[in-house]
């Protein structure tokens, strides 16, 4: 049997008050000087002879360069460790399967939404800008995948393996880093959609499917292309008035925006992605006949 992609927590320097630094450094800077970053970032970007919404999206993204740049050299001056082992256990990224969650999570996004409009297309407003629209395209296919990594090497890479020092129960690594990775979203927009607690099970499944892809595929690669094309198809194909990030998107969903709903496609696209990977789906026991 292989190396363990939790396993690698053990590799380098691994005392408690590292993790605690890094993971302190790390989400302080997220919580109270990300917002500072986008602010001067957006302030100096729109003074450039550059569209607005390159402007935007550039901005939008410059934060999380930061964050994943300050990840990488605090894991290695602290924990004497490569940002590989974040991410696998094998001696090189697997690319491949990078492509193949942004793939499948990306197909079963676009059957889902393409449902939404067959089904309600009174819920939906159409919003094509082309000169826009390309540009947005092009900067979020080349931005967006460094704010998902982001935050996928921290909680799903950094903290999860950091949890491994505490517990081998992959349950518990599940819940608590999903738990973790919801908190710093409940200051999003879309929380405000009816009541809180549905917002924050969003949040909280999404931290869930991830992490138990991440253990259940011994490394980070599917996640990363998961959440990339997440983001992506949020940001170019279906928005929201409320979404935390605003863009010249396809379309713009003008309905009444139920956080249920969300949450009820949001385990849908899980199971079936899940099932495509690791063939999930529950089988009968054959039962023995007796002569």
């Amino acid at each position: 049997m292989g190396r363990r992609f939790l396993d690698n927590v053990y590799e380098g320097k691994n005392d408690w008050w590292r993790y605690v630094v890094v993971l302190g450094v790390s989400v302080y800077y997220w919580l109270f000087w990300s917002y500072y970053v986008y602010v001067a970032s957006s302030a100096v970007l729109s003074e450039l002879p550059i569209p607005p919404v390159a402007a935007d999206t550039i901005s939008q993204n410059i934060p999380f360069l930061i964050e994943l740049g300050l990840l990488i050299l605090l894991l290695w001056g602290l924990n004497e460790r490569s940002w590989r082992s974040l991410i696998t256990a094998e001696p090189a990224v697997n690319i491949k399967r990078i492509a193949q969650g942004f793939g499948v999570w990306g197909g079963l996004m676009l059957t889902s939404q393409a449902i939404g409009v067959w089904s309600e297309p009174q819920n939906y407003a159409w919003n094509f800008q082309p000169s826009q629209w390309i540009v947005l395209l092009m900067l979020s296919l080349l931005f967006v995948p460094i704010q998902t990594s982001a935050e996928e090497l921290l909680f799903r890479g950094y903290l999860i393996q950091a949890m491994r020092l505490l517990t081998h129960r992959a349950f518990i690594l599940i819940v608590m880093s999903a738990f973790l990775f919801a908190i710093p979203h409940f200051g999003n927009p879309e929380m405000q959609r009816g009541a809180f607690v549905w917002g924050a099970a969003n949040y909280f499944t999404w931290g869930v499917i991830f992490a138990a892809v991440t253990i259940k595929d011994n490394g980070l690669e599917l996640s990363l292309g998961m959440h990339a094309a997440h983001n992506i198809i949020g940001s170019v194909v279906v928005t929201t008035p409320d979404s935390v990030i605003q863009s010249p998107a396809l379309l713009t969903y003008v309905g009444p925006l139920d956080p249920r709903h969300g949450l009820v496609w949001l385990l849908y696209e899980g199971f079936f992605f899940y099932c495509i990977f690791f063939g999930g789906v529950p089988r009968k026991k054959q039962v023995k006949r007796k002569d």
